[in-house]
C-alpha cells in the first residue's frame, strides 16, 4: 500500500480494478426500450379515455382524439438547462 492511494484509512481501486469494473451497454437500445415501453401505456390510458368519452369517437378515437396522451406518455424527459 503506497500513502497516496491510502488516505485516512480510505483504499482506492488501483487503475487496473477500475477498467475491470467498466461494462458497456447500449443507451441508445436501451433508450428505445423505454420510449416503447413508456408510449404503450400512453397508449393504454388513450384506450381508457375513449372508453370514458360522452361521444362515439370510434375504435380510431385512440390515435385521433387522445394521440396527444400516447405522444406525452412517449416524449423523452427534459431537462431544464436554465440553472
Amino acid at each position: 500500500m503506497s500513502n497516496e492511494n491510502n488516505i485516512k484509512g480510505v483504499q482506492f481501486p488501483e487503475p487496473a480494478d477500475v477498467e475491470e469494473a467498466y461494462h458497456p451497454q447500449d443507451a441508445v437500445g436501451a433508450g428505445i426500450k423505454s420510449s416503447l415501453a413508456v408510449g404503450t401505456a400512453g397508449l393504454f390510458f388513450a384506450a381508457v379515455q375513449t372508453s370514458y368519452a360522452k361521444q362515439n369517437v370510434g375504435a380510431f378515437g385512440v390515435f385521433s382524439r387522445f394521440g396527444g396522451t400516447t405522444a406525452l406518455f412517449g416524449m423523452p424527459a427534459q431537462e431544464d438547462s436554465a440553472a
